[in-house]
């Protein structure tokens, strides 16, 4: 069996730099999961490049503070559709470690929806969903604008784990549901 990973999240904020105060790794994951569930073609370099040109901190940066920044999005793409593809269903959410502040991994959650609805926003009006991956969908769109307060309970901890989880589960259905209807698709056309 192959094991397939993400990098560090801790040390992928910190190479990132700069670059996290624009686009968080949480953020960046969210984009390329919608990108793979929604069989988006995705060129990481194109990407990044939109992105250059449209905020002024990211034009001031070096080619050479990009390169590692590119490898990353570009591990993290061949990692979750690797994940995502995998029959073991060992996608995950790139996210904070849970050692870290309840606070902190909400914030990183909610970027993680919004990159993942932003991508939704710019193809809806072209997919089919079934009802069930429609409300799923809305799940997420709602989990990306939710203010929650931030605590350190047992509860609060147990909550997060659960949205998290079906979050995770959300984007595994989301990815085979278009899969399968792609495949069917081209059996009708064959």
């Amino acid at each position: 069996m192959n094991v397939t990973i993400y990098p560090d999240y801790d040390n992928t904020v910190d190479l990132f730099g700069d670059f996290a105060n624009i686009c968080h790794p949480s953020y960046v994951h969210g984009v390329i999961c919608s990108y793979l569930c929604f069989n988006i073609s995705f060129n990481p370099e194109d990407w990044l490049s939109s992105l250059i040109e449209q905020d002024y901190t990211l034009k001031s940066m070096e080619k050479v503070e990009l390169e590692p920044i590119l490898d990353i999005i570009k591990n993290l793409f061949n990692t979750s559709e690797a994940l995502l593809s995998a029959a073991e269903f060992e996608f995950d959410l790139f996210l904070p470690d849970e050692c870290e502040e309840l606070s902190y991994r909400t914030i990183a959650l909610s970027g993680w929806c919004q990159g993942f609805i932003e991508v939704y926003s710019m193809v809806k009006q072209d997919l089919k969903l079934s009802m069930e991956s429609q409300e799923v969908v809305d799940y997420i769109i709602e989990t990306a604008g939710v203010d929650i307060e931030y605590g350190t309970s047992d509860a609060e901890q147990k909550a997060f784990v659960e949205i998290c989880e079906f979050i995770r589960l959300a984007s595994l259905m989301l990815f085979m549901e278009l899969r399968k209807n792609i495949t069917e698709q081209e059996c009708v056309i064959h």
